[in-house]
């Protein structure tokens, strides 16, 4: 996310936008105020940590710039902006200054979840390294893994697995797991990883769907080709969900002739019409898993 207008309010915000830090040091020992903002609602601490701007992290650190201001946007802290940023080594100088890795902006969202989302794999390890809860969940119930499975970013996945992430935890009220997540985006990596750590393939979702429902309805044949390796295949091979359909129907439905071919060839039985009701339920049901699985991308606030 990029800052439409960067606007130096102050001189102070002026010295961070520049990263430099002899203009910095003058114009606090002049008085300015740590807590003024610019155009973007910022402080000077807020401005330097979503650039990267290290220089000028430290130099307002050194100068007692506070640690936990929150903006106005969804109430960010600094850790907060460095790790959605992937500023890696700024957010170690502000872990090291003591600033609380356990934050969350005004939705329940930690610096776990802005980083995983993001695909910062560096600000994700430190984190983990700092002590934060893998599982923490945000005020809609999504934990970091389920954002880095939805968004593919499978060395991130590993990493919090390898940390004791629970791997079946389900969000929201879809009910949606990593796993789900995963196969709906055809991830086949990450699906592969979620399944030698232990996620499971049988799980169901609110409308009583597994991860191959989602990945046989959306065409992707890898994903598909993954969970069929699993252990518990033949569990949800015939699986029905709460409008009785299988993974192949869903296939046959939507024109994914290559994947209803692959489930054929894994057994999967024929299937036949489902009728105008059913047609109905099936298209109030892809909304449903529409704006559910937009959840799961965290966008930092946009500011103007």
């Amino acid at each position: 996310m990029a800052l439409v207008a960067l606007v130096a309010a102050t001189p102070l915000h002026d010295a961070v936008q520049q990263n430099n830090i002899t203009q910095l040091a003058a114009v606090i020992e002049a008085g300015a105020a740590f807590d003024t903002l610019d155009d973007n609602a910022l402080t000077a601490l807020h401005l330097s940590t979503y650039l990267g701007h290290r220089e000028a992290t430290m130099g307002l650190l050194a100068r007692g710039a506070p640690l936990e201001t929150r903006s106005d946007h969804d109430g960010m802290t600094a850790v907060l902006w460095a790790a959605g940023q992937g500023h890696a080594d700024v957010l170690g100088d502000l872990l090291d200054a003591g600033a609380n890795p356990h934050a969350v902006d005004d939705h329940g969202r930690t610096a776990l979840h802005y980083s995983a989302s993001r695909g910062h794999h560096d600000a994700v390890r430190l984190l983990l390294q700092s002590g934060v809860a893998v599982d923490s969940t945000s005020d809609r119930r999504v934990t970091a893994l389920q954002l880095a499975a939805a968004e593919g970013h499978v060395e991130i996945v590993k990493a919090l697995c390898d940390a004791g992430a629970a791997v079946d935890a389900q969000a929201d009220e879809a009910k949606m797991s990593a796993l789900h997540g995963a196969s709906l985006m055809g991830h086949t990596a990450v699906i592969q990883v979620l399944l030698g750590a232990g996620a499971a393939a049988t799980a169901l979702d609110s409308s009583a769907r597994t991860p191959l429902h989602h990945a046989a309805q959306r065409g992707h044949a890898a994903a598909v080709e993954a969970l069929l390796n699993a252990s518990s295949a033949a569990a949800i091979l015939e699986k029905h969900d709460l409008q009785g359909q299988t993974a192949r129907r869903l296939a046959e439905r939507a024109g994914h002739r290559a994947v209803a071919r692959l489930l054929r060839a894994h057994g999967a039985e024929p299937t036949g019409p489902i009728g105008r009701l059913g047609h109905v339920i099936q298209k109030w049901w892809g909304s449903v898993v529409r704006r559910a699985t937009g959840r799961f991308t965290i966008q930092q606030p946009k500011m103007k």
